[in-house]
C-alpha cells in the first residue's frame, strides 16, 4: 500500500513538473518563432518540457532562461564586420577570392581587400598614353630578339 502511494506521488510530481516545463517552454517557443530563431525555439521548448519532467522547476527555469537569452541576443549576422564579409581581389589579374585566401592562386600576388581596391580606383583617374604616330607596339618577336643578343 505504501509502495503504491509513493509510486502515485512520483507520477503526480512528474506530471506537475512536465506541465510547468510545458508552460515555461512556451516562452522560448513563442519568442523564437517571432524572432525567426526556430532552432532555439524548438530546443528551448523541448528542453524545458524534458527538464520539467526530470527535475521540475529546478531544471526547466534555467533552460527557459538560457534559450530566451539565446533568442533575444543580437543576431550574429549583425555582429559581422565589413572585413569579414568582404572579398579580396588580386591587383594584377583582378580575380576575386574569399576572405580566407592571402595570395592569388594564378600569379602569387598578395591579395588586397576589395573595399580598399575599389576606394583607390575611385580616386585614381585613368591615364591615357598618347604615342607618336610612327610608334610601333612591341611584339613577342622583338622581345625574343633582344634576349638572344
Amino acid at each position: 500500500m505504501i509502495l503504491l502511494q509513493i509510486e502515485l506521488d512520483f507520477y503526480r510530481i512528474t506530471m506537475i513538473g512536465t506541465a510547468l516545463g510545458f508552460i515555461l517552454g512556451l516562452i522560448p517557443l513563442v519568442l523564437g518563432l517571432i524572432k525567426k530563431e526556430r532552432k532555439y525555439a524548438m530546443f528551448g521548448f523541448l528542453g524545458s518540457l524534458i527538464g520539467g519532467a526530470l527535475l521540475g522547476i529546478f531544471l526547466s527555469i534555467p533552460v527557459t532562461a538560457i534559450f530566451t537569452w539565446l533568442i533575444l541576443r543580437k543576431p550574429q549576422s549583425e555582429n559581422l564586420s565589413t572585413a569579414e564579409t568582404s572579398t579580396k581581389i588580386c591587383p594584377q589579374c583582378h580575380t576575386q577570392y574569399g576572405n580566407d585566401v592571402t595570395f592569388c592562386l594564378q600569379d602569387g600576388t598578395v591579395l588586397q581587400d576589395s573595399n580598399f581596391v575599389s576606394s583607390i580606383s575611385d580616386e585614381v583617374e585613368e591615364e591615357t598614353i598618347v604615342l607618336p604616330a610612327n610608334a610601333v607596339a612591341p611584339t613577342q618577336a622583338s622581345f625574343d630578339k633582344s634576349e638572344k643578343s
